[in-house]
């Protein structure tokens, strides 16, 4: 097929019209606090678990091993979220001391 069975008689081909605008930002940097709080709970819960091994539990207690285990593993879960969360405010504290500025360039197309 050529062009001309394929438009629409009166009807003009217009081309796409491209304006760019700059603008000035500001850059600021941040933490990710997912990752920090994860790292930090699942890291301190371990240690919670493997700390519940080396004392014994006597014997006739109402609680087995793995009960204490779980409980550790529970309390140091809950610990490493309360470090990582100081620990990531505190990272992010820093961070945001280096600002910057850049050039954004803004497209539209018509």
């Amino acid at each position: 097929m050529s062009d001309e069975e394929t438009s629409v008689p009166g009807e003009e081909l217009h081309l796409p019209v491209e304006t760019q605008t700059t603008h000035e930002v500001g850059l600021v940097r941040t933490v990710r606090y997912g990752p920090i709080l994860g790292g930090s709970a699942a890291l301190f819960a371990l240690l919670g678990f493997l700390i519940s091994f080396f004392f014994p539990v006597e014997e006739g207690a109402d609680y087995t091993v793995g009960q204490v285990a779980g409980f550790m593993l529970v309390v140091g879960a809950a610990i490493g979220l309360g470090i990582g969360a100081l620990l990531a405010l505190l990272l992010n504290r820093i961070a945001r001391r280096r600002t910057g500025s850049a050039i954004a360039v803004l497209t539209t197309v018509r």
